[in-house]
């Protein structure tokens, strides 16, 4: 009968044997998947109440053992400090908001004077560029320097002018002195063969004043030039 029942439903269903074989199989699969994971949910169950356990246990030994008061002490000394730096950092945190205030009000106090003191330079700028003779000042300035330097230039030029003139006559009578003492070094060689030995000593003590005159007179024109 069941045969025949199941004969007529696949007779008078579209679906197939091979599908209804694939769509057991996927159940059976989803099947040993949940299955998997129900054991791990109570594996991972059954290891976290022993944790607890555990930690039930460390926990109410440490609270009954001898060292609990010990601990606590620790623990309460530590949140002590700890709440006694928050209360510091609290207070510093509102005196350095004050000054950072205080600050901020200095400063802003400090920028307004010198908007002010900004404007009035800036007035005072206005008022003197009116009044400012600078250029009048240069344009005097450079006439006076400019009659300055010819006044020199004159003054150069009678100088050099008086110096020339007292150069050129000292020069001349230089010259004639020279013309003069050679003159008579020739003289005195003339008479070399008949005047005695100590004429030959005057000679050339005529020859060597001839030299010291011509040294003199270009040490005094280098000076000369010097001072000019």
């Amino acid at each position: 009968m069941a045969h025949t029942g199941t004969s007529e439903f696949i007779s008078g269903s579209s679906v197939t044997a091979g599908e209804i074989r694939e769509i057991r199989e996927r159940e059976k699969r989803e099947m040993r998947g949940l299955n998997d994971r129900l054991a791990a949910y109570i594996e991972q169950v059954r290891f976290l109440e022993a944790q607890n356990r555990k930690l039930n246990h460390d926990l109410e030994r440490l609270t009954k053992g001898k060292h609990a008061p010990g601990i606590r002490m620790m623990y309460e000394k530590e949140i002590t400090q700890s709440q006694s730096i928050i209360a510091g950092s609290k207070r510093d945190y509102g005196n350095t908001e004050k000054e950072r205030m205080n600050y901020e009000h200095q400063a802003q106090a400090l920028i307004e004077e010198c908007k002010l003191i900004a404007t009035s330079n800036n007035v005072k700028m206005d008022k003197y560029k009116y009044q400012d003779t600078t250029e009048e000042n240069r344009a005097i300035f450079r006439q006076g320097l400019l009659e300055a330097i010819a006044e020199i230039r004159k003054l150069y030029d009678e100088d050099t002018s008086k110096f020339r003139s007292e150069m050129e006559s000292w020069y001349s009578k230089q010259v004639i002195g020279i013309r003069t003492s050679s003159r008579l070094a020739a003289d005195a060689t003339t008479t070399k063969e008949v005047a005695p030995d100590g004429s030959s000593i005057t000679i050339e003590n005529t020859s060597v004043s001839h030299d010291e005159m011509i040294g003199e007179w270009r040490l005094r024109s280098c000076g000369a030039g010097r001072d000019v």
